[in-house]
């Protein structure tokens, strides 16, 4: 089978994290959300190693990763909204009629299917149940920003990511506002926390990453965060 159509990059983002509640526009694409120049080069960046998109959404980083005949990629799609029995029936029938529609032989469909119905888990972002350095790779793409919670959350879920990334793995958050990166919300006293984007590397770097930033194309004030270890 030839090389798979890249639905990721081919669906317009309707409705979540990208591709389910919020929509980010036709012409976004995950490559330029997380800092990289092409496709290409997101794909080539993605197709080896142990993976976990964290946030994942209706998990379609999976599916993408598993049509690509070049990967060798191991992903793990961490979605809190797995717990939800209908949510999750929607993924997986959602996954099958994407996996016949872009070749997969009947012959091929069980093994593929268990194989992506393995890598979900309903762990929240701030209690990652995995060993220590499991992953060589961590992505979340327009997640991170919108979750709530507070500063100290943050150095939480930080510290846990840290924990699962192995040394020399690399994290990469987007999309980030320079001004106020992470709004925590309490709807009881209508009040809101912004966590500035230096508050916020401040926090990565004492837990232990190495930070870098990448201006966002077309996103006035908007970066990609880049932690390794």
């Amino acid at each position: 089978m030839e090389h798979a159509r890249s639905h990721l990059f081919d669906h317009a983002a309707t409705t979540g994290r990208g591709l389910e509640t919020r929509d980010i526009g036709d012409t976004e694409t995950y490559d330029r959300y997380l800092g990289f120049d092409s496709k290409e080069s997101f794909m080539e960046w993605l197709k080896e190693g142990v993976v976990a998109d964290i946030g994942a959404g209706e998990c379609m980083m999976s599916i993408d990763i598993m049509l690509n005949n070049q990967s060798t990629a191991e992903i793990t799609s961490v979605e809190p909204k797995l717990k939800n029995p209908e949510f999750r029936k929607k993924v997986l029938e959602r996954a099958r009629k994407i996996f016949l529609e872009q070749g997969i032989k009947s012959s091929e469909l069980v093994e593929k299917m268990q194989a992506f119905e393995n890598g979900l888990k309903d762990f929240s972002w701030d209690n990652l149940e995995f060993e220590d350095e499991a992953f060589d790779k961590i992505i979340s793409v327009v997640s991170f920003p919108y979750w709530e919670f507070s500063k100290e959350g943050v150095s939480k879920g930080l510290h846990e990511m840290y924990r699962i990334l192995k040394k020399g793995g690399e994290m990469r958050l987007s999309p980030l506002h320079k001004t106020f990166s992470v709004i925590s919300r309490n709807e009881e006293i209508h009040s809101e926390e912004h966590l500035y984007l230096d508050e916020f590397t401040s926090i990565a770097k004492r837990i232990g990453f190495n930070v870098s930033t990448v201006d966002l194309k077309g996103e006035k004030y908007t970066s990609c965060v880049i932690l390794t270890k």
